[in-house]
């Protein structure tokens, strides 16, 4: 079993061995204020004021280990599945990947969804009329508009 736990010296990720009931922790972050699994995925999010008004997300995913990926003024939107973290700007998301360090604004009144390749998103979301595909780096990989 593994889950986020909380030690004496901060967030980490804690590990339970079914097989013979040994434990062992693996020390993340010492400063965040909460850590969880990103749903949907093996990856554990954790996040973190500063005194300087910003919020840092750092990440931890099975073959890369933790990180603090990403920083911000915005207000934190959300945290998805393969490391896209959201913020919001007024009435604008920013999305950001944990793993690439790419951003992009997503255009305002659109709908958008993390895919395993990168990001998907369509517009205007109540009644689409173009959906673009952008990779990990958010490049545009394919557009469909309606006729």
């Amino acid at each position: 079993l593994i889950a986020p736990v909380r030690a004496q010296e901060g967030w980490g990720l804690g590990r339970f061995k079914l097989a013979d009931g040994t434990t062992t922790f693996e020390k993340a972050a010492s400063q965040a204020k909460d850590a969880f699994f990103v749903p949907g995925s093996k990856m554990m999010a954790t996040v973190r004021g500063t005194s300087y008004g910003t919020t840092i997300v750092g990440l931890w995913g099975p073959g890369f280990g933790y990180r603090e990926t990403i920083e911000s003024r915005g207000t934190l939107a959300g945290i998805y599945e393969p490391g896209i973290v959201v913020f919001r700007f007024g009435g604008t998301d920013v999305v950001s990947h944990g793993q690439t360090g790419a951003k992009m604004a997503i255009p305002k009144g659109a709908g958008f969804r993390a895919i395993p390749g990168g990001l998907v998103y369509w517009e205007p979301n109540a009644n689409p009329k173009r959906v673009t595909v952008v990779d990990r780096s958010f490049i545009n990989r394919a557009t469909w508009a309606a006729q």
